[in-house]
């Protein structure tokens, strides 16, 4: 069976491009406008807007990620699959802080958007929900052992 699809949809507010997906619930937030849609079969989770990228958490597909240069017409250019459920995603640069699920943590290189690759894992959480980052400090929410995990990712 196929799955259906679903759609990233880029949107402008307050001057900015913005993207977000649609929930069976609808956005709750008010457009300037609407520029453009992508049906897609990948189960988005969450959203990073990088450049003219948006770089998604894709549940058990991984990484997916999406070039918006042109806004009206986003393309999927590349996806990189993980072992867990990819739920959040943050970047900062060329890296990306993947909260994998039972996954851990994966911290991978986006240097070439088209094709993400992975630099290092820590599996050091039971379930890593979400993920922020503030300097070389990784943070990691842990619902399973509920915990916030800082993570040095210096090295």
């Amino acid at each position: 069976m196929t799955p259906p699809l679903k759609a990233l949809s880029v949107l402008w507010l307050c001057g900015l491009p913005l993207a977000a997906t649609a929930q069976d619930q609808g956005l709750r937030c008010h457009l300037r406008s609407y520029l453009g849609t992508l049906e897609h079969p990948l189960s988005i989770e969450d959203v990073c807007l990088s450049g003219p990228w948006v770089f998604a958490a894709a549940s058990g597909d991984g990484l997916a990620v999406f070039d918006i240069a042109d806004p009206e017409s986003p393309v999927l250019i590349g996806t990189w699959d993980t072992p867990g459920d990819a739920r959040r995603v943050s970047v900062i640069g060329s890296l990306g802080y993947l909260a994998d699920g039972a996954g851990g943590l994966r911290i991978v290189d986006l240097t070439n958007p088209d094709s993400p690759s992975s630099l290092s894992v820590f599996n050091g959480v039971e379930y890593a929900w979400d993920v922020s980052v503030q300097g070389s400090i990784v943070y990691l929410a842990d619902p399973g052992a509920d915990e916030l995990v800082a993570v040095d990712a210096a090295d």
